[in-house]
Protein backbone atom coordinates (compact mmCIF):
# COMPACT_ATOMS: atom_id res chain seq x y z
CA UNK A 1 0.00 0.00 0.00
CA UNK A 2 1.21 3.59 -0.81
CA UNK A 3 -0.28 5.33 2.03
CA UNK A 4 2.12 7.14 5.20
CA UNK A 5 1.96 5.23 8.36
CA UNK A 6 0.52 6.85 11.42
CA UNK A 7 3.87 7.55 13.24
CA UNK A 8 4.65 10.85 13.68
CA UNK A 9 7.97 10.52 13.01
CA UNK A 10 7.34 9.31 9.58
CA UNK A 11 7.89 11.83 6.56
CA UNK A 12 4.36 13.39 5.03
CA UNK A 13 4.21 11.78 1.44
CA UNK A 14 4.94 15.12 0.17
CA UNK A 15 8.66 14.66 1.45
CA UNK A 16 8.74 11.14 0.52
CA UNK A 17 8.31 12.20 -2.91
CA UNK A 18 10.60 14.77 -3.07
CA UNK A 19 13.34 12.79 -1.96
CA UNK A 20 13.21 10.66 -4.69
CA UNK A 21 16.21 8.74 -6.20
CA UNK A 22 16.75 7.45 -9.48
CA UNK A 23 17.45 3.85 -11.01
CA UNK A 24 18.88 3.25 -14.50
CA UNK A 25 17.13 0.00 -16.19
CA UNK A 26 17.98 -0.91 -19.71
CA UNK A 27 18.83 2.45 -20.41
CA UNK A 28 15.98 4.22 -19.16
CA UNK A 29 16.25 6.13 -15.74
CA UNK A 30 13.12 5.67 -13.29
CA UNK A 31 12.46 7.90 -10.65
CA UNK A 32 12.14 5.85 -7.31
CA UNK A 33 9.97 7.04 -4.40
CA UNK A 34 9.93 5.93 -0.81
CA UNK A 35 6.70 5.55 0.84
CA UNK A 36 6.28 4.40 4.64
CA UNK A 37 4.02 1.56 4.76
CA UNK A 38 0.67 1.51 6.53
CA UNK A 39 0.02 -1.64 8.75
CA UNK A 40 -3.27 -2.12 9.54
CA UNK A 41 -4.70 -5.01 11.82
CA UNK A 42 -5.24 -7.95 10.23
CA UNK A 43 -8.85 -9.08 9.72
CA UNK A 44 -8.13 -12.33 10.52
CA UNK A 45 -7.17 -13.84 14.25
CA UNK A 46 -4.26 -15.67 12.62
CA UNK A 47 -2.83 -13.10 10.93
CA UNK A 48 -2.62 -10.83 14.12
CA UNK A 49 1.02 -8.84 14.20
CA UNK A 50 2.62 -10.15 11.51
CA UNK A 51 3.91 -7.02 9.93
CA UNK A 52 3.72 -8.85 6.31
CA UNK A 53 0.14 -8.83 6.11
CA UNK A 54 -0.41 -6.06 8.55
CA UNK A 55 0.92 -4.24 5.32
CA UNK A 56 -1.21 -5.44 2.73
CA UNK A 57 -4.81 -4.11 2.01
CA UNK A 58 -7.67 -5.17 3.92
CA UNK A 59 -9.43 -8.36 2.84
CA UNK A 60 -12.05 -7.20 0.14
CA UNK A 61 -15.38 -8.36 -0.13
CA UNK A 62 -16.38 -10.09 -3.74
CA UNK A 63 -18.10 -6.84 -4.66
CA UNK A 64 -15.21 -4.94 -3.54
CA UNK A 65 -12.64 -6.57 -6.31
CA UNK A 66 -15.21 -6.46 -8.81
CA UNK A 67 -14.45 -2.07 -9.07
CA UNK A 68 -10.75 -3.30 -8.40
CA UNK A 69 -10.51 -5.36 -11.75
CA UNK A 70 -12.93 -3.51 -13.87
CA UNK A 71 -10.48 -1.55 -16.72
CA UNK A 72 -12.41 1.29 -18.91
CA UNK A 73 -11.40 3.69 -21.11
CA UNK A 74 -12.20 7.54 -20.24
CA UNK A 75 -14.78 8.65 -21.88
CA UNK A 76 -16.05 12.43 -22.15
CA UNK A 77 -19.63 12.56 -24.25
CA UNK A 78 -18.65 15.50 -25.70
CA UNK A 79 -16.79 12.97 -27.96
CA UNK A 80 -19.98 12.09 -29.41
CA UNK A 81 -20.01 15.57 -30.27
CA UNK A 82 -17.05 15.12 -33.23
CA UNK A 83 -16.92 14.31 -36.73
CA UNK A 84 -16.92 10.44 -37.31
CA UNK A 85 -13.54 10.40 -38.82
CA UNK A 86 -12.38 11.57 -35.33
CA UNK A 87 -14.57 8.92 -33.60
CA UNK A 88 -13.32 6.32 -35.02
CA UNK A 89 -9.94 6.77 -33.30
CA UNK A 90 -11.82 6.50 -29.82
CA UNK A 91 -12.98 2.55 -30.31
CA UNK A 92 -9.28 1.99 -30.31
CA UNK A 93 -9.48 2.63 -26.48
CA UNK A 94 -12.10 -0.21 -26.25
CA UNK A 95 -9.23 -2.74 -26.32
CA UNK A 96 -8.01 -1.90 -22.98
CA UNK A 97 -11.86 -2.60 -21.48
CA UNK A 98 -12.05 -5.56 -19.17
CA UNK A 99 -15.32 -6.55 -17.62
CA UNK A 100 -14.72 -8.99 -14.80
CA UNK A 101 -16.95 -11.82 -14.19
CA UNK A 102 -17.36 -13.79 -11.18
CA UNK A 103 -14.35 -16.20 -12.50
CA UNK A 104 -12.26 -13.26 -12.35
CA UNK A 105 -13.27 -12.13 -8.83
CA UNK A 106 -12.84 -16.07 -7.69
CA UNK A 107 -9.25 -15.77 -9.01
CA UNK A 108 -8.36 -12.44 -7.54
CA UNK A 109 -9.62 -14.20 -3.67
CA UNK A 110 -7.84 -16.56 -4.44
CA UNK A 111 -4.49 -14.63 -5.53
CA UNK A 112 -4.98 -12.70 -2.27
CA UNK A 113 -5.16 -15.82 0.00
CA UNK A 114 -2.33 -17.10 -1.27
CA UNK A 115 -0.57 -13.97 -0.69
CA UNK A 116 -1.47 -14.42 2.87
CA UNK A 117 -1.18 -17.77 3.18
CA UNK A 118 2.47 -17.41 2.26
CA UNK A 119 3.23 -14.52 4.75
CA UNK A 120 1.51 -16.33 7.37
CA UNK A 121 4.78 -18.78 7.24
CA UNK A 122 6.82 -16.29 6.90
CA UNK A 123 5.87 -14.18 9.94
CA UNK A 124 9.37 -12.24 10.63
CA UNK A 125 8.64 -12.06 14.40
CA UNK A 126 7.74 -15.37 15.29
CA UNK A 127 9.72 -17.71 17.51
CA UNK A 128 10.06 -20.35 15.30
CA UNK A 129 11.28 -18.56 12.48
CA UNK A 130 13.82 -16.37 15.07
CA UNK A 131 14.95 -19.46 16.07
CA UNK A 132 15.72 -21.02 12.53
CA UNK A 133 17.32 -17.80 11.60
CA UNK A 134 19.56 -17.79 14.57
CA UNK A 135 20.56 -21.93 13.86
CA UNK A 136 21.15 -20.80 10.70
CA UNK A 137 23.45 -17.88 11.32
CA UNK A 138 25.25 -19.97 13.65
CA UNK A 139 25.77 -22.84 11.38
CA UNK A 140 27.12 -20.31 9.01
CA UNK A 141 29.35 -18.44 11.33
CA UNK A 142 30.79 -22.06 12.64
CA UNK A 143 31.36 -23.67 8.95
CA UNK A 144 32.15 -20.47 7.18
CA UNK A 145 29.45 -20.73 4.12
CA UNK A 146 25.91 -19.83 3.71
CA UNK A 147 23.61 -22.48 5.01
CA UNK A 148 20.30 -23.49 3.21
CA UNK A 149 17.27 -22.38 4.74
CA UNK A 150 14.33 -24.95 4.31
CA UNK A 151 11.25 -23.45 7.00
CA UNK A 152 9.63 -26.38 7.38
CA UNK A 153 9.99 -29.57 5.81
CA UNK A 154 7.04 -30.57 6.31
CA UNK A 155 4.34 -27.97 5.66
CA UNK A 156 2.55 -27.79 2.27
CA UNK A 157 3.82 -24.91 -0.22
CA UNK A 158 0.17 -23.40 -1.21
CA UNK A 159 0.35 -23.04 -5.42
CA UNK A 160 -2.41 -23.43 -7.97
CA UNK A 161 -2.04 -23.24 -11.66
CA UNK A 162 -3.99 -21.17 -14.29
CA UNK A 163 -4.79 -22.54 -17.45
CA UNK A 164 -7.23 -21.17 -19.91
CA UNK A 165 -8.18 -20.04 -23.22
CA UNK A 166 -6.18 -17.14 -24.58
CA UNK A 167 -8.09 -13.43 -23.83
CA UNK A 168 -10.31 -15.19 -21.12
CA UNK A 169 -8.21 -12.44 -18.21
CA UNK A 170 -5.65 -14.60 -16.52
CA UNK A 171 -3.13 -11.89 -17.00
CA UNK A 172 -5.44 -8.95 -16.26
CA UNK A 173 -6.80 -10.30 -13.27
CA UNK A 174 -2.89 -11.37 -11.96
CA UNK A 175 -1.90 -7.78 -12.59
CA UNK A 176 -4.72 -6.09 -10.70
CA UNK A 177 -5.28 -8.26 -8.02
Amino acid sequence: MLNQSDDSSAPNLQDSADEASTSSHAGSRVDLKHFRACYLSASSPGYTGNPLIDALPVIRSDAEWAPQLLSAPEFDPRQREQEAHSRSYFVSELKHVFIPTAQHVKLARRLDQLIRWGYANRHPFSPERAALLQRSYANAQSSGKAQKLVFSPVDPISTFSLIGCSGVGKSTVSGNS
